[in-house]
């Protein structure tokens, strides 16, 4: 039974809020970055682009891998009112609890490690998303599908932050200005999302003859059964962050701001081209995730097929003509003063190829299939593999190092998920395999 307090909308009208979200998550940067880089320059923008890397993975561990485990454990009790806000509750209490404990940690270390001393203040100010993130409750929203209002709120959020960067942010010396515009809007958004989340709560009980107000005889809150899967959830996004995140880290500490400022500008014009390529795929994830679940396995081998052309045919002409084109584009878009990540660019954008296979491979046949552990050693592997990669080519090319280390890993990840995956759908082991039962799951991407 469905809830008056929020409508569930179909799969084609979710993934078409889910395309206009991915769109706008790719326009709204692109317009913003020629202002932001010409403003900032090379060396703040990379000072930022730092700061941000280093919060990221300190929200990453504050949040427990609770962005994909969320999802499915609130989609299974949307329908109970009283299930879903004492799930919701207790998800957020244990991440509200790991959130304290790395914000102190985060505190500590702008006074312990002498890289982070250096910015302190920048990376102070970004550290409160990770409270943000944590009071988001995205998976929430996502767990109950309202695609729609995530969709408008990201959108009108993301207009407020770019507005307030080009009326305040007109100097170099103004990037603590717009530091703090990122997080703020960010920070408008999360406490948007937990209160409009518990006001969902709250009518959700009320329409089913519910008291939203805990009874002194009501069952205390049972934390520890969320930790163990938070965690194994949480194994998995740190592999595929480490591979993603810690390069910006690495360089970071390893080279100077200018060329984080580099690496930063490629790899956003990099995710942006993967995550729309990665979007459009990922529509045919319901339809594909519905056939195997009715057992029609001819249809299903004849979708990921339709899939793997659809991102052959688009992703390598992007590749090869971002490769010859990289530098001059970048010179142009970012400035002058960006001309020195061509270089780059043109290695780190043929890697759209592998990220747009790998998300068919991994969320769209070998996590329906009931693989995740392969894809949780690939990931891990690869982690390592980026590591060993950046030690060794980050100190002599700076970010033309570091962006040869994600192309290399990311073909080496996509080209183990084929090998895994082609018995099945080039094959013939798809016929006696076991499928296990399927929730259809709105697709990932970690490149992005």
């Amino acid at each position: 039974m469905c809830m008056m307090a929020f409508k569930i909308r179909s799969i084609r009208f979710n993934f078409i809020m889910n395309i206009i979200l991915t769109g706008s998550s790719v326009l709204l940067p692109l317009i913003t970055f020629p202002f932001v880089s010409r403003t900032l320059q090379a060396g703040a923008y990379g000072a930022c682009g730092f700061a941000i890397a280093v919060v990221n993975w300190f929200s990453l561990i504050a949040m427990l891998g609770v962005n994909r485990y969320g999802i499915r454990e609130v989609a299974k009790v949307r329908d109970d009112p009283r299930k879903l806000a004492r799930t919701t509750k207790e998800i957020l209490a244990v991440t509200c609890i790991s959130t304290a404990i790395v914000y102190v940690c985060f505190i500590i270390s702008l006074f312990l490690i002498p890289r982070f001393s250096e910015s302190r203040m920048l990376l102070f100010i970004n550290g409160f998303t990770i409270l943000c993130n944590t009071l988001g409750v995205a998976w929430f929203f996502q767990g109950i599908e309202q695609y729609s209002y995530i969709t408008i709120r990201s959108i009108i959020i993301k207009l407020i932050c770019f507005i307030g960067v080009i009326l305040l942010v007109h100097t170099p010396d103004d990037y603590l200005i717009y530091a703090a515009l990122v997080v703020l809007s960010a920070a408008l958004a999360n406490l948007v999302n937990f209160f409009y989340s518990f006001h969902i709560l709250r009518v959700a009980q009320e329409e089913a003859g519910l008291d939203p107000k805990r009874g002194p005889d009501s069952p205390p809150l049972d934390l520890r059964k969320h930790v163990k899967p938070l965690f194994i959830f949480f194994l998995i996004v740190a592999a595929i962050s480490i591979y993603t995140v810690l390069d910006t880290v690495m360089l970071g500490f390893m080279s100077d701001d200018v060329q984080v400022g580099y690496y930063t500008a490629d790899v956003g014009v990099k995710n942006g081209l993967a995550g729309l390529i990665s979007a459009l795929a990922g529509v045919l994830l319901p339809r594909a995730s519905n056939m195997l679940a009715q057992n029609k396995r001819s249809d299903y081998i004849g979708v990921i097929r339709k899939a793997v052309r659809y991102v052959l045919i688009v992703a390598i002409p992007i590749s090869v003509i971002g490769f010859f084109v990289a530098t001059p584009v970048i010179a142009w878009y970012g400035g002058a003063d960006f001309a020195g990540a061509g270089d780059a660019l043109s290695v780190i954008v043929i890697a759209v190829v592998p990220i747009g296979l790998s998300v068919i491979f991994c969320d769209n046949v070998m996590v329906p299939l009931g693989m995740e552990r392969r894809c949780t050693v690939i990931y891990i592997c690869a982690a390592v593999a980026d590591i060993v990669l950046n030690i060794f080519l980050i100190p002599p090319f700076g970010a033309v190092g570091a962006a040869i280390a994600t192309t290399i890993v990311e073909f080496g990840i996509t080209i183990v998920e084929f090998i895994i995956v082609r018995p099945y759908i080039w094959g013939k082991a798809l016929q006696d395999y076991e499928i296990p039962e399927i929730e259809p799951v709105t697709p990932t991407n970690p490149a992005v």
